[in-house]
């Protein structure tokens, strides 16, 4: 089957700058493949554009899972984007860690937020290709330029994903546009599940998910492409 509708892979998509990503691109006339861990989520979020957005229940870990999402790629006959928005973080005290519990929060990290998007951004490389240009757009976090006390493990995987914006960029040689989007505070069920947001100082700036699937969809439209390879940080 083919489409002439530009498509997108968004993964992360049953919550958050995910669904609200989804939910926009939809909403644009794009086909939307979310994928997520929770089929329940994952259905709630296309239920709203149930005729734009198809799903994939599975976890991004699994190198088969990873696979799969592309296989859905290939059967709709074509692949525009690929939005990386899967994640999780917590308080890790890295000097309350023992040096391989260290070693393995790192590591657990870098599986879903680094890995997972290195094995879609590279199986879905011809694809992107033919998209002329194809973009890539990869969720990281101010935590990576200035991280706040106790996330710096946190911070170091999402170094690597920007380091993964770059290489597209230039393995490339342009013809892949990628970006790694930074932002601070969201509003999403992940920092609900770190802080008391209601109780975060009024100086701190809390922006919205659609905020930033709203920026990101510029990206995706082609409104910074002379950006390719690099970082930009929302900071407000």
């Amino acid at each position: 089957m083919s489409s002439s509708a530009p498509m997108a892979i968004v993964t992360g998509g049953g919550s958050g700058i995910g669904q609200a990503t989804g939910w926009q691109l939809a909403q644009s006339d794009w086909d939307v493949l979310i994928v997520g861990r929770r089929a329940s989520a994952l259905q709630d979020t296309a239920a709203r554009y149930a005729d734009r957005i198809s799903t994939l229940a599975g976890d991004l870990r699994d190198p088969m899972v990873c696979d799969a999402v592309i296989d859905r790629a290939n059967a709709h006959g074509r692949l525009d984007a690929i939005v990386h928005c899967a994640g999780d973080a917590r308080f890790d005290a890295m000097e309350q860690l023992r040096a391989q519990a260290s070693v393995d929060t790192l590591r657990s990290y870098m599986e879903l937020h680094v890995e997972s998007a290195l094995r879609l951004v590279t199986a879905g490389w011809s694809l992107l290709q033919v998209a002329a240009p194809g973009r890539v757009v990869l969720v990281s976090s101010l935590a990576a330029h200035d991280p706040l006390e106790h996330l710096g493990i946190y911070g170091m995987a999402k170094s690597a994903l920007e380091g993964l914006a770059r290489a597209t960029h230039v393995d490339s040689g342009g013809a892949i546009k990628a970006f790694a989007v930074a932002p601070g505070c969201v509003d999403t069920p992940m920092l609900h599940g770190l802080v008391d947001v209601a109780a975060l100082p009024d100086a701190v700036h809390v922006a919205t998910a659609q905020d930033v699937a709203s920026h990101m969809y510029s990206l995706l439209e082609g409104a910074q492409d002379e950006c390719s390879g690099s970082s930009i940080l929302l900071q407000g």
